[in-house]
């Protein structure tokens, strides 16, 4: 597939270096080096799990979700693969956005929750170990992700219709902050404890202790509890498969009789 390339993004993005072997955007597109185009328009979507039936299976399902967008985010942010995958990282992100809207329409957000993203982040960042910290960071200053956050940026200021890239352009400026304090909070706290080995004095250790930055779940909150004790989400695929899959799943719920074993996992 041949990309018209936007030559008002490929002038700016030469500027600082970037050409064409880092990759290109045009057409709604996006392609980094030699992969396949990804569509800015409309960004496809990891699968995402049925909502579920009952109240509380679905703030479950969508407090899981929201995990598993944070988890599958960062994982992809640590290119497994060798090479930066701009495909699971945006996926990601969609289903997260699934979720987001989900959690809301339930009336579990709060205003500050809709406004950003930093609180699905934080827990999962924190449970980072320093090597995958530094390789996010690392990929946060890449010029694949110049590239592709320049794109989400045009994409927006081309496309009235563009709230999937709104959403992950947001998204990843709210990510590269934390990850940013995040590097900032250990570096300093690694200093405060060797000096707390070396100090003598209770108060100079009291001080110290004053001293230690707040973790980012404390600053910036944390995804929700949710409810205990639910039953996993199976995965379901995205687009037509997914929705014929919820057809029935809504045919079962609504004859028990007829299916009393299905019926007893989709009442769960």
């Amino acid at each position: 597939m041949t990309i018209t390339v936007d030559k008002v993004l490929a002038n700016e993005l030469k500027s600082r270096g970037i050409d064409s072997s880092t990759g290109v955007y045009g057409d709604h597109k996006l392609q980094i080096g030699n992969g396949e185009p990804i569509a800015l328009d409309k960004i496809p979507s990891n699968s995402v799990s049925g909502e579920g039936w009952s109240q509380a299976t679905k703030i479950a399902r969508g407090t899981a979700g929201l995990k598993t967008m944070a988890e599958d985010t960062l994982k992809a942010l640590t290119n497994p693969s060798g090479k930066f995958d701009a495909k699971s990282l945006l996926g990601a992100l969609m289903a997260g956005k699934t979720q987001i809207g989900r959690m809301a329409s339930l009336g579990q957000l709060t205003p500050e929750q809709r406004e950003n993203t930093m609180w699905i982040f934080t827990r999962a960042i924190e449970k980072l170990s320093n090597t995958d910290l530094a390789t996010i960071y690392q990929t946060f200053t890449s010029k694949e992700m110049d590239l592709l956050q320049s794109a989400l940026q045009r994409e927006m200021h081309i496309n009235k219709d563009a709230a999937d890239a709104g959403f992950a352009a947001d998204a990843l400026f709210d990510l590269n902050a934390l990850i940013v304090k995040e590097e900032s909070n250990r570096a300093m706290l690694s200093q405060i404890d060797d000096a707390l080995e070396h100090a003598e004095e209770q108060q100079e250790r009291q001080g110290l202790e004053l001293m230690k930055p707040q973790k980012l779940s404390e600053t910036y909150g944390s995804i929700p509890a949710g409810l205990e004790g639910q039953p996993a989400p199976a995965p379901q695929p995205a687009g037509p498969a997914g929705e014929f899959f919820l057809k029935i799943e809504n045919v079962v719920k609504n004859n028990p009789d007829l299916f009393p074993v299905m019926n007893k996992y989709y009442t769960a």
